[in-house]
């Protein structure tokens, strides 16, 4: 399996500046993070919030719910919180 391919979030709207064909990558999955980025964050209130949401998308999936990615791996590294899902190029939006 080749490296992961990554790219900066904007800020504003936590869009991606780069899609993996833009990359020319044929990574598979997509990796999302949340970033604590001011002192109120830095209780872990929001970083648990963001980690509840993971929960509860993967209990939908675990529940065979329909249009919702299911949840590959999930959790904490540093102070950075993730979870990781199966790419899919188009959505709803």
């Amino acid at each position: 399996m080749p490296p992961p391919a990554s790219t900066a979030p904007r800020p504003a709207d936590g869009a991606w500046d780069l899609g993996f064909d833009d990359l020319g990558s044929d990574s598979n999955f997509a990796l999302k993070t949340f970033h604590v980025r001011n002192a109120e964050d830095a209780g872990g209130q929001e970083t648990e919030r963001f980690l509840e949401r993971v929960r509860a998308q993967k209990r939908l999936t675990a529940s065979n719910a329909r249009h919702w990615a299911p949840i590959l791996d999930g959790g904490t590294a540093g102070t950075v919180a993730f979870y990781v899902s199966p790419y899919y190029p188009r959505t709803a939006a």
